[in-house]
């Protein structure tokens, strides 16, 4: 009930991300790749971000079958 209002935080990282791939665009264009570079290497290390907390989502389930599964055999 209390996470009802919450924000994703996937979908924060991921708006970060087109953000920053759209600056990286402009300032390619502009002719400054040096910068552009920068930009680019942020937008990756906002990319490895997402995609730790997908593969944090998707093992939680697994985590709680195998607990689940170990009471199963204590009982």
């Amino acid at each position: 009930m209390f996470g009802l209002f919450k924000k994703d935080p996937v979908a924060k990282l991921q708006k970060e991300y087109e953000a920053k791939m759209l600056e990286a665009r402009d300032v390619q264009r502009s002719g400054d790749l040096r910068h552009y570079a920068r930009v680019i290497e942020e937008a990756e290390e906002i990319l490895k971000k997402i995609e730790a907390l997908k593969t944090d989502i998707h093992e939680l389930p697994k985590l709680i079958f195998v607990i689940n599964k170990f009471f199963v055999y204590c009982i």
